[in-house]
This record gives C-alpha cells, sequence and structure tokens, in this order.
C-alpha cells in the first residue's frame, strides 16, 4: 500500500513539471472568466494608509496592479474573484481619465 502511494505521488509530481500539462491547467484555468459586463465605473476603490486616505470609495479607478507573493496581477471590475498575499512593492492605479498614480507598499 505505501509503495503505491510512493509510486503516485512520483506520477503526480512528474505530471506538474510537464509543460503540457501545465500549459492544459492553464487553458482550463483562463476558460471559467466572469461575463464581460457593466463598466469601469463599477468599481468602487478604497486605499489608504494609517496616516492618510488616498481613495476613499473612488469610482473614477479602472484597474489595480499589485504585487503579491504569486507574481503581479491587476484588478478589475466584474473580474473573478482571486485571493493573493501582497508583498512589497508598487501599487499602481490606473485611473478612468488616463492618469496613473503609483504607491510603495510594504
Amino acid at each position: 500500500m505505501a509503495m503505491a502511494a510512493t509510486r503516485f505521488l512520483i506520477r503526480t509530481a512528474t505530471a506538474t513539471r510537464n509543460p503540457v500539462f501545465r500549459l492544459m491547467s492553464a487553458r482550463t484555468q483562463a476558460t471559467s472568466t466572469a461575463p464581460a459586463s457593466g463598466s469601469a465605473a463599477d468599481l468602487t476603490f478604497t486605499f489608504a494608509s494609517p496616516s492618510e486616505v488616498f481613495y476613499n470609495q473612488a469610482k473614477n479607478v479602472r484597474q489595480i496592479d499589485v504585487s503579491t507573493v504569486g507574481g503581479n496581477m491587476g484588478i478589475l471590475a466584474h473580474h473573478v474573484p482571486i485571493l493573493g498575499v501582497l508583498r512589497p512593492g508598487v501599487v499602481s492605479v490606473f485611473e478612468t481619465d488616463g492618469n496613473t498614480k503609483r504607491f510603495f507598499g510594504k
């Protein structure tokens, strides 16, 4: 029984390193997106530090880019919910008028 479990774990670990397997997994994840409806105005953004509020329920933001442990990611209105652990880095806020503001978070 223990030998069968060991073989299964070895096969699984080998399969996850296989680029074809990763491509198939990525394709499966990419096809499960939220329906594209609404506009960027549907995004309500609040961003603050302990001493200052930068955005308070702002509607003029279309995208936020943050650094996470898993890499950089963008936050959009009506996107599939995702959870990530933030890491120190630049937070880029893209406003609907084309301006971009950058903040350093640690």
